[in-house]
């Protein structure tokens, strides 16, 4: 016994220091501001661990919440922590939803969260 638990302290220290990708690569989107007929904008805040060199983020949204991954994107190669975007081109009276990415090492993370606003009457 006494041989176990230096052994199984060693496991406790090594499991309680590793951090999940949702710790490493965290991505918060606020809710749309300043919505109009055919614009939004949308808040994206990440951590400092997506700061890298080639590292990128964004917004993708889309009228079809079961496609928003395939759906129009803006994004930025900027080192800021948090960056707000502006949503062109929409159309009036329509609900898009939305959600945060990144693009980190050849991979890509999403927030798990999709957001939605409506744009307003003309």
């Amino acid at each position: 016994m006494k041989q176990l638990i230096p052994v199984l302290l060693c496991i406790l220290l090594v499991a309680t220091s590793c951090k999940s990708d949702d710790d490493v690569y965290n991505i918060e989107i606020s809710d749309a501001t300043e919505i109009t007929a055919f614009s939004a904008n949308v808040t994206v805040h990440i951590t400092d661990a997506l700061k890298r060199d080639g590292s990128s983020f964004g917004i993708m949204y889309s009228p079809d919440k079961n496609n928003v991954l395939n759906g129009k994107s803006v994004g930025t190669t900027e080192m800021a922590s948090t960056k707000t975007f502006s949503l062109t081109g929409l159309q009036a009276q329509t609900t898009y939803y939305y959600v945060g990415v990144a693009y980190i090492n050849r991979q890509s993370y999403a927030t798990h969260t999709v957001k939605s606003f409506t744009t307003t009457k003309e």
